[in-house]
C-alpha cells in the first residue's frame, strides 16, 4: 500500500500529464491524396481541369524544379501532340515542372515560375505513349516543408497558337450593399485568348459629410469562348460605410497570356448602388 505522501505524489503527477495532454497543439492540416509522387492524379483525357486545397501538402519529387508543398499529376497521350499545362486561377505562388521517370531516375522537360504573374505555365511536344508527370510546387526551391501553398487549380490542354491578345473588362452599372457597409461589385471579361485578367483600383462614394472609399484588386481566368463573369467585395476604409446610391470605380486592368499581355490605366466606371 502507497503512503499517503507517495499517493498525494502520483495524484499530482497525473495532473501534470492530463494538463500536458489536454495543451497540446493542433495536428497540422492533412496532405492532400497526391502529396507523393506514386499517389499522382492520373488524367484520363484533355482538357482537364483540376482545383483542390494544396494547403499541407509535404515536399517530394525529383530537386529539377521546386517541390516546396508539391503535388503531382501524371498524363499519358495516345498522340504525339504540344501540350500546355498551367495554374491559372490559383491563390498563391506556384512553380510548375514535368518530368519523365521517376523519383531517382527523373528527366526534366519543363519548368517555370511566375509565366502568368505569380502563376506558372509552360508548353512541350508530348510523344504518344510516354508518360509525364507534373509536379506543382510553391515558389521556390527544394527540399523543405512549406504553408504558402493555397487553392491550386491546374489545367493541361493542347497548345494553341496565340493571337495577338485582346482583352476588356466589363462593370456592371448596379451593385449591392450588404447590412455591414460592403459593397459587391460584378462584371465580365472577354478575351480572345485564354489568358488570366487582373482588375486594380478603388471604388469611391460621396456622401453628404464624408467621402467613403474602398480597394478594388481581382484576378479572374479569362476564358476565349464565352464572357467570363466576376464579382468582388469592397470593404470599405476607415471605418466608413458605403450606402445605397451611387458610386465610381476608376480602375485598370490587365491580360495575361502565354506570349504576351496588356495593360490600360485609368478607367472609370459608375455604379449604382441598392440595399441587399
Amino acid at each position: 500500500m502507497l503512503r499517503p505522501r507517495r499517493r498525494r505524489w502520483v495524484v499530482l503527477a497525473t495532473a501534470i500529464v492530463t494538463g500536458m495532454v489536454v495543451a497540446a497543439p493542433p495536428a497540422s492540416a492533412a496532405p492532400p491524396a497526391n502529396d507523393r509522387l506514386r499517389h499522382a492524379i492520373v488524367i484520363p483525357s484533355i482538357p482537364y481541369t483540376n482545383e483542390q486545397n494544396a494547403v499541407g501538402a509535404g515536399s517530394d519529387g525529383p530537386r529539377f524544379c521546386s517541390n516546396n508543398g508539391s503535388v503531382f499529376y501524371s498524363y499519358t497521350p495516345t498522340d504525339t501532340r504540344r501540350l500546355q499545362a498551367d495554374t491559372v486561377g490559383s491563390d498563391y505562388d506556384t512553380v510548375l515542372g514535368v518530368f519523365t521517370g521517376g523519383f531517382s531516375d527523373a528527366v526534366g522537360i519543363a519548368c517555370n515560375d511566375d509565366r502568368y504573374g505569380l502563376q506558372s505555365a509552360v508548353r512541350f511536344r508530348a510523344e504518344a505513349g510516354t508518360t509525364y508527370h507534373f509536379m506543382v510546387g510553391s515558389c521556390c526551391g527544394n527540399g523543405s516543408d512549406t504553408d504558402r501553398n493555397g487553392n491550386l487549380v491546374f489545367t493541361l490542354d493542347r497548345a494553341m497558337k496565340d493571337a495577338p491578345l485582346e482583352g476588356d473588362v466589363t462593370v456592371d452599372a448596379e451593385g449591392t450593399v450588404s447590412a455591414d457597409g460592403s459593397a459587391n461589385v460584378t462584371g465580365s471579361a472577354t478575351c480572345n485568348v485564354r489568358s488570366q485578367g487582373s482588375i486594380f483600383g478603388a471604388l469611391r462614394q460621396a456622401q453628404v459629410d464624408v467621402v467613403v472609399r474602398g480597394s478594388v484588386s481581382l484576378r479572374v481566368v479569362c476564358d476565349p469562348s464565352a464572357p467570363t463573369p466576376w464579382s468582388v467585395t469592397v470593404e470599405p476604409r476607415d471605418g466608413g460605410t458605403f450606402m445605397a446610391g451611387s458610386a465610381r470605380l476608376r480602375y485598370s486592368e490587365s491580360f495575361d497570356s502565354y506570349n504576351s499581355s496588356t495593360f490600360t490605366r485609368d478607367l472609370l466606371a459608375h455604379v449604382t448602388l441598392t440595399d441587399v
